[in-house]
């Protein structure tokens, strides 16, 4: 099994003078460390422009590259800006490299459909165990074209963009959309189990906006799953399943051992203009904080005649006299640190 690594570390420079004091955040990320429990990850770290099929990067895949499961010109176009979520306590998941666009035929019912398979199967039809949970979480926004539906009159975005899982043990069968499916009542984000209509899971979360979409998936032992959505969480901190979303319980069989974005091709007869999703950051993993690593908020505070760093979360303050390093631990340090302004002049960063 292939990991990523994901310890990262944040510089704050602080400067003071002669009758105040200035403070400027610089955070510095640099990859260290293995996060064992991370199972898969893609970042979409491939050169702007370029076709998503036939790409190989990212970690958890095997040797497995990005496959075409669809003909004709629809596109899946690698993009130079990565997406972003930032949560109610300025926490900010880790994000590299840049994001895929997805767009389906605008002339046909032709949809963007790459899939890729990963390198180990997750629950016990699809060749894994049961027994385990799986957490999956991308960043996501709805685009393109909107229409005054009959049939949907709520929902400007009548066709298909989301994410699946797939199963390919013995047939190559969806298990669990996450996103919005064909003329889905509201362009809200939703769970989708084997991506039929029949079975959604709705809320009440915009999906024209970028969000982070966490779910977690119980592989349960001789029965079917449970699986929980959370729109847009709080970072550092595992929510209770009581704070899901939506869920779906002990109907559907979630085995997996394959993804799949999907953006529908043009439906016009049936008023549903084809789709457009930007995505970003999927990341497979055992744990929550597997699939939501994030940067703290380092919060600076004029206190008196010093400066008080804060931040949340389990991170290691250290110190240099050069914005550069070496740093070196500083002994003790919690958040509310107190740093003395008369003091020679300091950089500080967190490190986990």
């Amino acid at each position: 099994m292939n990991s990523l690594p994901f310890k990262k570390k944040f510089a704050c420079l602080i400067s003071h003078g002669f009758v105040g004091f200035l403070v400027t955040l610089i955070f510095l990320a640099a990859a260290q460390g293995i996060h064992a429990a991370l199972l898969s990850y893609e970042g979409f770290n491939y050169p702007s422009g370029s076709n998503l099929v036939g790409q190989n990067g990212g970690t958890g895949f095997g040797a497995n590259a990005w496959l075409l499961n669809s003909s004709g010109a629809s596109i899946s176009t690698n993009r130079p800006d990565s997406l972003s979520y930032t949560d109610a306590s300025g926490n900010s998941l880790v994000t590299s490299g840049g994001s895929v666009f997805l767009q389906g035929l605008t002339t046909g019912n032709t949809a963007s459909q790459p899939n890729r398979l990963l390198g180990y199967s997750r629950g016990t039809n699809s060749g894994g165990a049961d027994g385990v949970t799986t957490w999956v979480s991308f960043l996501a926004v709805r685009r393109g074209l909107t229409t005054n539906s009959t049939i949907v009159p709520n929902n400007p975005y009548p066709r298909s963009a989301n994410l699946s899982l797939y199963n390919s043990v013995s047939s190559n069968s969806e298990k669990l959309a996450m996103g919005n499916t064909s003329n889905t009542p509201s362009n809200t984000v939703a769970l989708l189990p084997v991506g039929n209509i029949a079975n959604i899971q709705t809320t009440t979360v915009s999906y024209s906006q970028t969000n982070l979409i966490v779910v977690r998936i119980d592989h349960n032992v001789g029965a079917n799953d449970d699986a929980y959505l959370f729109v847009n969480p709080p970072l550092g901190s595992q929510p209770g399943i009581g704070l899901a979303n939506a869920s779906s319980l002990s109907s559907f069989d979630f085995s997996f051992n394959r993804i799949r974005p999907f953006a529908g091709g043009d439906q016009s007869a049936n008023q549903q203009p084809f789709a457009e999703l930007i995505l970003d950051e999927i990341r497979i993993g055992e744990t929550y904080e597997d699939v939501t690593p994030f940067i703290p908020k380092l919060s600076v505070a004029h206190i008196g005649s010093s400066l008080v760093l804060t931040w949340s979360g389990i991170f290691n303050l250290q110190s240099a006299t050069n914005v550069t390093g070496p740093y070196v631990p500083v002994s003790g340090a919690t958040s509310l640190y107190t740093n003395n302004l008369s003091a020679a002049l300091q950089f500080f960063r967190l490190s986990n």
